[in-house]
């Protein structure tokens, strides 16, 4: 009788959660006012300002706690921090948690171990993450009677440089098999859309304006050193000196608006929503 009420318990909860899925715009404006951030320096003379909220951890697939914690971002090995004895669950060690109605899986991500928060629900889930900054590390003193060579590192980060600004990672999760976590960035996109995609043509096609065009890459890289190189060959023979000007000026100017006006779209969090929601 006991297990019957904790499973249809767990049952509830999520149920409730997956009804906040479907407004993922509300889970993204949620994701991405984080008030109050980790420390990105640690001091010895002021306290950070944490805030420890209720939260439900899945310990694994299937068994779950209720704790207070605090999700520590900057380290190699997220963790989750609880309120009541400072205990520690690592996102290399549990499989995600719930805490303010959005749902985190954990997952890798390059050398470290994260959270990442569900933002879109249907037939497929999608999770994503901003660039990790990492301008050092400082080594923590961990133990772990379970693995003696465990080893956590806090990050050093500062200010985000704007070109890393946009730069997400994407988690996609297929129907048949929602514990494998697909990456996907925009520079991974058309390998995704070749690999994935193509049972949805719809998506695929979706997916097309956000590869980097090949126009680009030619205009870039042959037509406009090619026409460059032929045209100074030229004027060498023929031309004055003031010709070299205008031919460097005309060069840049079409490298410029080669970049601004052929360059694809931004793969931003609503875009690869838009993507995912036309897999019918």
């Amino acid at each position: 009788m006991k297990n019957e009420k904790f499973i249809l318990t767990v049952l509830l909860i999520l149920a409730a959660v997956n009804g906040c899925f479907c407004q993922y715009s509300v889970v993204l404006e949620k994701t991405r006012r984080q008030a109050i951030q980790d420390v990105e320096q640690p001091s010895l003379h002021v306290a950070p300002v944490v805030y420890y909220k209720p939260a439900l951890l899945f310990l694994n697939s299937r068994d779950t706690l209720s704790e207070t914690v605090y999700w520590r971002r900057n380290f190699t090995d997220q963790f989750l921090e609880t309120w009541s004895d400072n205990r520690m669950y690592p996102a290399s060690r549990i499989f995600g948690f719930i805490q303010d109605s959005v749902y985190y899986r954990s997952t890798t991500f390059d050398d470290y171990h994260i959270f990442v928060p569900l933002i879109f629900k249907d037939r497929l889930s999608l999770y994503y993450t901003r660039y990790i900054q990492n301008l050092g590390e400082i080594r923590m003193i961990s133990s772990d009677a379970n693995n003696p060579d465990y080893q956590n590192r806090m990050i050093v980060t500062g200010e985000m440089p704007r070109r890393y600004a946009n730069e997400f990672t994407y988690y996609v999760t297929f129907p048949w098999d929602t514990l494998k976590m697909i990456p996907v960035t925009r520079k991974s996109l058309p390998s995704f859309a070749q690999t994935y995609l193509r049972a949805y043509p719809e998506a695929y096609q979706e997916a097309q304006q956000y590869f980097k065009s090949p126009g680009t890459r030619i205009a870039t890289f042959v037509v406009i050193p090619v026409t460059v190189i032929a045209t100074s060959v030229f004027l060498l023979n023929e031309g004055k000196p003031v010709h070299y000007i205008g031919i460097g000026a005309g060069a840049l100017l079409t490298y410029l608006s080669v970049k601004i006006f052929i360059k694809p779209k931004m793969l931003d969090p609503e875009a690869m929503i838009g993507i995912l929601e036309k897999c019918k």
